[in-house]
């Protein structure tokens, strides 16, 4: 994909995220609407439970503005650096500067602990990650510049796992954030900078693993982690793209 191609298409990202940041907050404006009428309706005229009311939606509002500030602070940075060279912007020395590695499911299938292809409803291709809480692949890179993982999720067995997992790179834990990049949940770390050029070790470690069958009515008996789409490493995202992957998340 050229350095073009790969702002146009960041770019549409990006005003996905915008539109859905902005659904969120209106949606979370009008619950808390209805949530005042409601409790106001049930309260009649006791005092002390319309106190208690405006408590509750005092802090609820604080956690909307907050989330409103951000977004504020989001779409100042479009308007200031304009769309179009926000994500994804290649060095302007050219396309041939452009670096991304991606693995799919299908590449990612076969490796300790990560289980068969599946293809699942909308017809994407996704690994499970087995019974044992820790998974190890190992990725030709070169790591003499920065680069950033993004492990794609399509599914988690339980919530935590994502939040709880740790990462390893050639062994060293590194600190990792939660994000929505389109339609995909996605694990993100910055890989440290190294003379190395060959194979870089990523370990992911999860808080456990569990069965569909027991949390749900499912037959399904494996015990599973989670399932991957796939794995990409590219440069790192500006601060922006970042704030507003880490906002769906909200």
């Amino acid at each position: 994909m050229s350095a073009e191609q790969q702002q146009q298409f960041d770019s549409k990202e990006l005003l996905a995220d915008i539109d859905y940041i902005n659904q969120a907050n209106k949606y979370e404006i009008g619950r808390i609407r209805n949530s005042i009428r409601q409790r106001m309706a049930e309260a009649a005229n006791s005092n002390e439970v319309i106190e208690t009311i405006i408590n509750e939606v005092s802090a609820e509002l604080g956690q909307l503005k907050s989330s409103v500030d951000m977004t504020d602070k989001a779409l100042n940075a479009i308007r200031k650096h304009q769309t179009t060279t926000l994500m994804g912007q290649a060095s302007k020395a050219g396309s041939g500067d452009v670096f991304a590695r991606r693995f799919t499911a299908r590449q990612l299938a076969g490796t300790k602990n990560m289980l068969p292809v599946e293809t699942v409803e909308g017809g994407a291709r996704i690994s499970w990650s087995g019974s044992e809480p820790e998974i190890r692949f190992s990725f030709d890179l070169d790591r003499r510049d920065v680069l950033e993982m993004q492990m794609h999720l399509f599914c988690v067995m339980r919530k935590n796992y994502a939040r709880n997992m740790k990462v390893f790179i050639d062994g060293n834990r590194v600190k990792h954030w939660n994000a929505i990049r389109g339609s995909s949940f996605v694990i993100a770390c910055k890989l440290p900078v190294t003379n190395q050029t060959t194979e870089t070790e990523v370990c992911i470690v999860l808080p456990g693993t569990v069965s569909p069958s027991d949390i749900s009515d499912s037959p399904d008996t494996r015990k599973l982690g989670i399932a991957i789409s796939e794995i990409r490493f590219d440069k790192p995202m500006g601060a922006l793209s970042r704030l507003l992957m880490k906002l769906r998340v909200k």
